[in-house]
């Protein structure tokens, strides 16, 4: 099923790690906090690493869920986008899994 577009407040931008708006300044304190900024954090075997962080900024454009977090693994630049925390505990541990197979 075709999910109907929806707009994104431009004033909403920026969401603490559960979801909830904040504004700009609050943002830019958080994202300059390393223990609130990393979610998950693994170096694999190979020497790789595999990251998790708390975007805080919406990088959603115009059409469904806000996606506030990412997991990358460096050095293959494989990245994943995710809405809540939850998702991406999840993702990143699926990650992991993955590239230690």
């Amino acid at each position: 099923m075709i999910q109907p577009m929806r707009t994104i407040d431009p004033e909403i931008s920026y969401f603490d790690r559960s979801g909830n708006p904040i504004d700009y300044e609050a943002w830019s304190v958080l994202i300059e906090c390393p223990e609130y900024r990393i979610v998950a954090e693994d170096e694999l075997e190979d020497g790789s690493l595999l990251t998790t962080l708390w975007l805080g900024l919406n990088h959603t454009i115009f059409v469904g869920e806000r996606i506030i977090f990412e997991t990358r693994h460096l050095p293959s630049n494989i990245q994943q986008r995710y809405s809540t925390e939850e998702e991406a505990l999840e993702g990143h541990a699926k990650l992991r899994e993955e590239f230690r197979d």
